[in-house]
C-alpha cells in the first residue's frame, strides 16, 4: 500500500479519470447494443403485430359496411340506387383485396406460437369462406337486379350464414394479433 502513497497526486487523478472514462465508455458500448436491440424488436411488432392487427380490423369494417349496403340493396325502396350501391361495395372488395394482399406478405413468425397457430388455421378458413361469401352476394345482387326481390330475399339467408362466419373469423384473427 506504500507504493500508492508515494504515487504523486497528479498521477493518481489522471489514472482515476482515465478508468472512469473507460467504465462510462464500456457503459455506453452496451447501452447503445441495448437500443439497437430495441429498435430491431419494434420494428418486429410493427410489422408482426400492428401492421396485420391494422389490416384485418379494416377488412372487418369493410365487410361490415358491405353488409350494410346488402341491406338497403334488398329493400325495394332503393331499387333505383343498386348500381351505386354495387359500385361501393366493389370499391370495398378492391380496397380489402389490397388489405388481404398485404397481410400475405407478412412473413411467418421464427417461433410459431399456439396463437400463432390458431390464427394461421383462421386465416386459411377466412379465404375459403371469402370466396363463397363474395359468390353467393354477387349471386343476390344479380337476382336482385333481376327484379326478384322474394327470391334474393330468401338466397340473402345463406349470404348472410356466410357473411358471419368470415366475420367471426376475422374478428379472431384481430384478437390473436392482439394477444401477441
Amino acid at each position: 500500500m506504500n507504493w500508492l502513497k508515494n504515487i504523486k497526486i497528479k498521477t493518481k487523478i489522471t489514472t482515476s479519470f482515465i478508468l472512469v472514462a473507460l467504465l462510462v465508455g464500456v457503459v455506453g458500448f452496451i447501452g447503445s447494443k441495448n437500443i439497437q436491440k430495441v429498435d430491431y424488436n419494434s420494428g418486429l411488432i410493427v410489422t408482426d403485430n400492428i401492421a396485420p392487427l391494422q389490416q384485418m380490423t379494416t377488412v372487418r369494417y369493410n365487410i361490415m359496411h358491405i353488409k350494410y349496403n346488402m341491406t338497403l340493396i334488398l329493400d325495394v325502396k332503393n331499387k333505383n340506387q343498386i348500381d351505386t350501391l354495387d359500385k361501393t361495395i366493389n370499391d370495398l372488395v378492391d380496397k380489402n383485396n389490397t388489405f388481404i394482399s398485404d397481410y400475405d406478405n407478412i412473413p411467418d413468425p421464427k417461433v410459431p406460437s399456439e396463437t400463432n397457430i390458431l390464427e394461421s388455421k383462421t386465416y386459411e378458413d377466412f379465404k375459403k369462406d371469402l370466396v363463397k361469401y363474395r359468390e353467393q352476394r354477387g349471386k343476390v345482387i344479380d337476382i336482385v337486379k333481376s327484379g326478384k326481390y322474394e327470391d334474393a330475399t330468401e338466397a340473402s339467408k345463406e349470404y348472410l350464414t356466410l357473411q358471419d362466419k368470415v366475420i367471426d373469423e376475422l374478428t379472431t384473427i384481430v384478437n390473436c394479433n392482439m394477444k401477441e
